[in-house]
């Protein structure tokens, strides 16, 4: 048996989804109990954390800088010139603060004695900083500990992550339950992790790929684990009560910037509907929950649809949002999804141009079809999120008012617009020459590595050259589209979880202005604010112990007929 710790350690600035449960960390100690090994989870996304790191003088200064004078450069050189310092003095004010922070929170974690690894969470590149910053004084501190990185930023970079920080031994990719019982089972024997599946680790001064293990049959994973003794934070009223549960996992659809999981993974895996309804179940009655995020972005129409039979069937009031995607949506069956509790989905479009659609982003469906879900998404009331990517480096005028006709078409309540990102064994880093990137490696490396400007502007930060445009240009372009959406009157910062939260708390129709106002008090650390709004989601999202919910003895009447 071995004892481990399972930390999350957020950077500023926080997000929504910050706040929630963190389901990879949940499902690392499910599977850990399960094979006999005792571990706990640390989660400093909470709101009292990070009231703790903006307090003082930094909660005075950012409750006194306009957005004016971080994110705008008025006409004039001294208007900019006193912008530009602004956000040079806050950016060190906030560095120092985290400084104090990752100095506390790895005293704390000195205090837990006995320990043979620990897991530091790396889901954003916000995160990444501080947990190398905890690896080191860790290390430092107990040479003896194994220490790993887990998390979507982590699995992206894991070789530059893995290179630049000795501290860590190795990043998790892949499937993190067999990875993470490997490593529990061969902790006191390091040599053998290169025969461990889905580690990166190093290998002399460069990262080492392990075999890739897949979980082909979800439904025989253990449960994650969200119990009081495991995952303390959560009962601490510090986080909103939005439970993460996989749905699926991998992808019969992988467009060119998507990174390609090995031949075993190039299909879509699911969990069966009626093992994601015992989970719901199960969180319901152990946490009191309602409100959950479905994680799996390219489930199977088949599956899609029959789940939420099955939530009909087994009568589990609950609301959901999910991320989904075109080519896997049939518009008929929209209702039945609201009417299973579905108030919030995302679908990923990246442009209106047909052309770019099948040729740049390698995506399998229409722009007669994006018209046709998003459209449908409305009309059965779904707070519908559509991603766009501009501008990519074939984009012209012609891509760019297709795009917009798009939206214009389509309605859907918001669209999120983000840069190209280049991603390691993705088709546009492998021929990045042939799309158009010429990619520097340095800046990957920092990008990998560092936290990013809290007040960078778009394309100030790219890890690549674009054919024929600067980074400035890039960042005025960019800008310039999410402008015209802004005109057009579409909301261009909800997220699909900010939305649920919303329509949870009963700002229908007002998600943006709860979403503007959420992404504030996060960014001035108003803890106070904060507590009260995560408090009016649970109050709304958690049922109370003491309710027995009515299920009928028999859900579907036998047919009678003569």
């Amino acid at each position: 048996m071995t004892r481990s710790l399972l930390v999350y350690l957020p950077g500023y600035p926080y997000a929504a989804e910050t706040l929630t449960p963190q389901h990879m960390l949940a499902a690392m100690a499910g599977a850990l109990m399960d094979a006999g090994h005792e571990t706990q989870i640390l989660d400093f996304g909470v709101v009292e954390e990070l009231g703790t790191l903006t307090s003082g003088r930094l909660a005075n200064a950012l409750l006194g800088a306009s957005a004016a004078d971080l994110w705008e450069e008025r006409a004039g050189v001294c208007s900019r010139w006193t912008a530009r310092r602004r956000r040079r003095t806050l950016t060190r004010m906030i560095r120092a603060a985290e400084a104090r922070q990752w100095a506390t929170t790895a005293a704390e974690l000195g205090t837990h004695t006995g320990l043979d690894f620990i897991v530091l969470h790396v889901p954003r590149r916000e995160d990444v900083a501080p947990a190398l910053a905890l690896a080191s004084i860790v290390r430092a501190a107990s040479p003896s500990i194994r220490i790993l990185a887990s998390g979507r930023h982590a699995e992206r970079y894991a070789s530059f992550v893995i290179e630049a920080a000795p501290a860590i031994d190795a990043c998790i990719v892949g499937d993190v339950e067999p990875a993470i019982i490997a490593v529990a089972d061969h902790v006191r024997a390091p040599e053998t992790w290169s025969g461990l599946p889905n580690l990166v680790i190093r290998d002399g001064a460069r990262a080492f790929a392990t075999p890739r293990e897949e979980v082909l049959r979800l439904d025989g994973l253990p449960r994650p684990s969200y119990r009081r003794e495991v995952y303390p934070a959560l009962y601490h009223g510090g986080k909103f009560r939005l439970f993460p549960v996989r749905e699926s996992r991998g992808s019969d659809h992988l467009p060119h910037a998507t990174p390609r999981p090995p031949f075993e993974a190039f299909q879509a895996r699911v969990r069966s509907p009626r093992k994601v309804c015992d989970e719901l179940r199960g969180l319901g009655r152990d946490c009191g929950a309602r409100a959950f995020h479905f994680l799996g972005d390219a489930t199977p129409a088949a599956t899609f649809d029959a789940l939420c039979y099955e939530i009909l069937a087994e009568c589990l009031h609950v609301f959901y949002s999910r991320s989904a995607h075109v080519h896997d949506t049939d518009p008929t069956t929209l209702s039945t999804l609201h009417a299973s509790g579905c108030r919030a989905v995302s679908f990923r479009i990246d442009t209106g141009s047909q052309r770019l659609l099948e040729d740049y982003y390698g995506h399998e469906f229409g722009v007669t079809q994006i018209e046709t879900v998003l459209s449908a998404c409305r009309e059965a009331n779904l707070f519908t999120v559509a991603a766009f990517t501009y501008p990519c480096p074939e984009d012209d005028y012609h891509a760019r008012a297709e795009t917009l006709r798009l939206v214009r078409r389509a309605r859907p309540h918001a669209v999120r617009l983000g840069l190209p990102e280049v991603l390691p064994d993705s088709d546009w880093w492998d021929f990045a020459r042939e799309f158009g990137f010429k990619i520097d490696a340095r800046a990957v490396a920092r990008l990998a590595t560092t936290a990013p400007d809290p007040f960078a502007t778009p394309g100030a930060d790219l890890a690549y050259a674009m054919k024929g445009r600067s980074a400035a240009a890039v960042g005025q372009e960019h800008t310039g589209l999410l402008d015209d959406f802004r005109f057009e009157g579409f909301a261009t910062a909800v997220s699909v979880h900010e939305a649920l939260l919303a329509r949870v708390c009963g700002r229908h129709d007002a998600e943006a202005e709860y979403a503007e106002r959420l992404r504030e008090l996060l960014f001035l650390g108003d803890a106070e604010e904060l507590a009260a709004a995560v408090r009016a989601f649970n109050d709304r999202a958690v049922a109370p112990a003491n309710t027995i919910p009515f299920v009928p003895y028999a859900t579907v009447r036998a047919a009678v007929g003569n």
